[in-house]
């Protein structure tokens, strides 16, 4: 049996691919390309092939659905991914018993009845034939031999078979009809084959199940033996047993005669293949910026791969540097700058590099030392420094006692061996040394350790006490100030190096210094304080510390509430925190926390719904509302205009910027006015071939209607001499729309009409008459060819009368 052929593909195929035919029932054979492997993301060409009839395919990947159309479509792959060739067929398996007629008259029913050489008809046209009567079928291999005006056509199996020959009838619609057992939820092709074998009055063929009708029409055409298939597609649901059926649309009287053949209801199946792609993207870099110095001669670089799951190999070169270990390890050390290259091998034996340009600083901090190295009367003490300095460098002088001072100068009035030692950030070094020695002797000096000054000694005494004679002592303050004659005692307000100069009148002087230390005093001071809102109900005070303190209090409506350094609140107000050292120093600060809780608030104008748009409107005019939405339970609208197609209640939810939400109600009206209508229907018969439809509507309203046949129009009323159903459109002015359909009947059945005559005589010149149906307007035809309009004529003549009459 022949199926619905969509695209019958001929392929000759030479290339490396895979082919399978994945179900036994689908007899398609499909073709994809073989797994692949690339390097970098790009173009594959998804190069399917179909063998066999088919009704349907598409390809799919995990990167979605392709062009249903294009059986090679050209995917730009990024990722590994899988593609899916999906093809649909037709199952061979025909549940249709006897559906190409080769067992003749069994298996189906109909509503027409079986053509024999005995079948009768009223109007006598089985002088035509076995078929000569409307509303009979037969089985048989030749149109022609079942009526004398039809065209001799074959079947359409093979030519030489059976098939069901049809006289189409007014009132017949059933043609062919079989009960069948399917499986639920399957999809089904319904198919079949019609011809013409009489040009007049096509047949108008179409598939239905259980009643329903499903497909398309299939317009046979007038050309007779001319096979045309017609055919739908079909879903189960949950159905188990159906009845199938073969209708005709036709409903002519004269012509209407048509052959089916080779009648199917198979399943739809499907075939799968798929091939998988795989993409190597991974990336490499080497993380990181190194500098070799004299802190740092060597350094570690590592080979960083994303993803990092897969297995690598890893080879490392450099032209201008200096590996040490192992260059196919994943990371490796070097000791010299320079640029490293590092290749990456995946297991698909793609490959990716990367580079990283170790930077050295090995400076060497070198300097000379100047000053004078002699001590005497002009120059009772001396002072060094070290030229050139350089930034971030470390000076650190050794004494001649072996102690240690920190800078890169040096004031002394002690003989001996001094020792520069400097040491840069990279870790490089330099020293140098100068010896001093004394030409004179000079007075020695006692010097008193000062106290520190704090938070409590706004100043601390200084005092030296002189061993000799001496004529003034003079002060350098750590600012640069001087004060001369000030004597041996010296208050001191500020922290810092204090330089006296003691001399004796004759050209010699003595030069030291006392270091004057200042505790440390925290630093405390509160950081911006946040708002507190809907949105943000607690906050930190944000209390920042530098230096060590004992307590700190926090005080709020002047009861203490916390004891830690940033605690959290929730009121609005004025915070003060009390804060104390270990030396008794304290601060005191304070905090205004604001809050603001204000619900926004909108203006809103409605719109009522109405039929020329069919829906209303809520505007929204807000300052105060970040966020806003409109819902009625189901769905959210958060537009300026929202619009609703239902009238009643709606919810505006406001969302301010400090977080605070408020919702509101809100109801829509309806301003839909539908109008109501009148109808004056008339149907067709004999008697009355035209019909009407007339339609009246309350309100002013356009009326648009669309008949059987593509019959359309506008307005009322409606004289047509087709019946069935029509569909009417009334719309009023103000846009609302009234949808109604009207099935106008017909009724021109000719009725079955039974004429008895008597037999003539001698005895019995006139023959008397009986008929079974009576009429107003009647037609006799006498053997001699005279013509009478009597309801019950005189006969007198014997031979074929004929009697022709209207339905009342």
């Amino acid at each position: 049996m022949n199926l619905k052929i969509f695209i019958l593909l001929i392929v000759c195929i030479f290339f490396v691919g895979k082919m399978r035919l994945i179900s036994q029932d689908c007899p398609i054979t499909i073709t994809v390309p073989d797994d692949m492997v690339f390097c970098n993301p790009q173009d594959v060409i998804l190069d399917g092939s179909i063998i066999g009839d088919y009704l349907e395919f598409n390809w799919s990947g995990t990167n979605g659905f392709y062009d249903e159309m294009d059986l090679t479509p050209t995917s730009y792959t990024t990722n590994t991914t899988t593609y899916i060739l999906s093809v649909k067929g037709v199952s061979p398996d025909n549940l249709i018993y006897n559906g190409d007629f080769e067992l003749g008259n069994t298996g189906f029913n109909s509503n027409y009845g079986l053509g024999t050489p005995s079948t009768t008809c009223p109007s006598g046209a089985q002088f035509y034939g076995i078929l000569g009567c409307e509303g009979y079928y037969a089985i048989g291999d030749d149109s022609g031999d079942f009526h004398l005006n039809w065209s001799h056509c074959m079947d359409h199996t093979t030519g030489s078979g059976n098939m069901m020959v049809i006289n189409g009838a007014q009132n017949l619609q059933q043609v062919w009809c079989q009960t069948i057992n399917i499986d639920p939820n399957e999809e089904y092709v319904f198919q079949a084959f019609a011809t013409s074998v009489h040009s007049s009055s096509p047949a108008k063929l179409q598939f239905s199940i259980d009643g329903v009708l499903v497909g398309s029409i299939l317009q046979l055409t007038s050309n007779t033996c001319q096979w045309d298939e017609f055919y739908a597609i079909w879903s189960s649901g949950t159905q188990t047993s159906i009845e199938v059926c073969i209708t005709n649309q036709n409903t002519a009287a004269s012509g209407n005669d048509f052959a089916i053949d080779d009648i199917s209801f198979s399943k739809v199946c499907e075939v799968v293949d798929s091939f998988t792609v795989v993409v190597s993207n991974f990336d490499v870099n080497i993380p990181g910026q190194f500098t070799l110095d004299c802190n740092n001669p060597e350094a570690i670089l590592t080979a960083s791969v994303t993803p990092s799951n897969g297995l690598y190999s890893y080879e490392w070169v450099t032209t201008d540097g200096n590996i040490i270990g192992s260059e196919s390890d994943q990371s490796v050390t070097v000791s010299e700058p320079g640029i490293y290259l590092v290749t990456v091998t995946d297991e698909n034996n793609c490959t990716k590099t990367a580079f990283n340009n170790v930077d050295g600083d090995g400076t060497i901090p070198e300097f000379v030392i100047i000053g004078d190295s002699v001590i005497g009367c002009n120059a009772n003490f001396v002072y060094f420094e070290a030229f050139p300095t350089l930034e971030g460098t470390e000076y650190n002088w050794t004494l001649p006692d072996n102690t240690q001072i920190d800078g890169d100068f040096l004031i002394t009035d002690e003989v001996g061996t001094y020792t520069l030692h400097a040491i840069s950030d990279n870790g490089c070094e330099f020293e140098s040394q100068i010896n001093v020695i004394q030409e004179i002797w000079i007075p020695t000096i006692q010097e008193t350790v000062p106290p520190h000054l704090d938070c409590h000694n706004s100043f601390v005494p200084l005092a030296i006490y002189i061993n000799g004679d001496y004529v003034q002592v003079n002060w350098i303050l750590p600012d640069g100030s001087e004060i001369d004659d000030a004597g041996s005692e010296f208050n001191a307000t500020i922290s810092g190096i204090y330089t006296y100069e003691v001399t004796n009148g004759l050209y010699c002087s003595l030069t030291d210094t006392i270091l004057v230390i200042e505790d440390e005093t925290f630093i405390a001071e509160l950081g911006t304080i946040d708002t507190l809102n809907c949105q943000l109900e607690n906050i930190i005070l944000p209390l920042s510390i530098q230096g060590e303190v004992e307590t700190i209090s926090w005080y709020f409506n002047n009861e203490i509430f916390s004891m830690e350094q940033n605690p959290e609140v929730s009121e609005p107000g004025l915070y003060t925190v009390y804060i104390e050292d270990n030396n008794l120093c304290e601060m005191t600060l304070g905090v205004e926390v604001v809050g603001d809780f204000q619900m926004p608030i909108a203006d809103v104008s409605i719109i009522p719904i109405d039929c020329d748009l069919g829906y209303g409107t809520f505007h929204i005019n807000s300052t105060t509302a970040d966020q806003f939405y409109w819902t009625d339970g189901t769905q959210q609208v958060s537009d300026i205009d929202a619009n609703f197609i239902i009238a009643g209640d709606y919810d505006l939810v406001l969302v301010g910027s400090n977080g605070c939400q408020d919702t509101m109600t809100y109801f829509l009206p309806s301003n839909q006015n539908f109008p109501t209508i009148i109808k004056d229907i008339e149907g067709i018969s004999c008697k009355n071939p035209i019909g009407k439809i007339n339609i009246v509507s309350n309100l002013p309203a356009t009326i648009d209607w669309m008949g059987p046949d593509t019959l359309q129009g506008v307005g009322t009323p409606i004289l047509t001499e087709i019946p069935g159903k029509y569909s009417f459109v009334i719309t009023t002015d103000s846009g609302c729309v009234l949808v109604d359909t009207i099935d106008l009947a017909v009724d021109t059945i000719v009725p079955n009409v039974v004429a008895n005559f008597d037999t003539i005589s001698c005895k019995n010149p006139i023959a008397g008459i009986d008929i079974s149906y009576m009429s107003d307007h009647w037609q006799w035809q006498f053997p001699d060819g005279q013509i009478t309009t009597d309801s019950l004529p005189t006969i007198q003549q014997k031979g074929l009368i004929s009697p022709f009459f209207r339905k009342r």
